[in-house]
């Protein structure tokens, strides 16, 4: 992951005050996506995903301003890198309830939810790249990187173990 030095840009309020408006705004938006409470918890999840893959793109320049690291960039620009798309839908899962984190790896940042004791694991960025550079456009939400096995994301992102508690960051 890039390092950055944000205190050169923005002061510790400012970061707090963008923190709490990332929240703020996620929350919100889960709430209106889950209206419906006969939904399931994977139905629940599916709309989240649904909604970042379907309203976020990933920054087009090559050295991103650093806002586009910062989950808020998704909720009120609609673009962010991986950090900040997976924090966001850490924030929207948290907000709906479930146990989720963001899994740093290879410079890269994916996210896990456990649901029922598995682990479930979510690649935002990854289907919206994917998109972006597919040839083919569809009516249908595509969904290939959406809750899958510890295998199938090790087919994307190589091999890890688990348990995830040592490499797995709270937003």
């Amino acid at each position: 992951m890039t390092d950055f030095n944000f205190k050169d840009k923005y002061s510790i309020e400012d970061l707090l005050d963008m923190r709490l408006l990332a929240y703020a705004r996620g929350g919100e938006i889960t709430s209106s996506l889950l209206s419906d409470i006969s939904l399931s918890p994977i139905e629940k999840l599916e709309k989240i995903y649904t909604y970042i893959t379907q309203n976020t793109s990933y920054p087009t320049q090559e050295n991103p301003d650093d806002i586009y690291y910062l989950p808020i960039s998704v909720f009120s620009n609609k673009t962010g890198t991986c950090q900040a798309i997976a924090s966001a839908f850490n924030i929207m899962c948290r907000s709906a309830g479930f146990d989720v984190c963001a899994v740093s790896l290879n410079n890269h940042v994916f996210n896990c939810v456990i649901l029922d004791g598995e682990y479930l694991f979510f690649d935002c960025t990854h289907e919206i790249t994917s998109q972006k550079f597919s040839e083919t456009v569809t009516d249908t939400v595509p969904l290939n990187c959406f809750a899958l096995s510890q295998e199938k994301m090790q087919n994307i992102h190589g091999n890890f173990s688990l348990p995830l508690a040592f490499w797995c960051t709270l937003e």
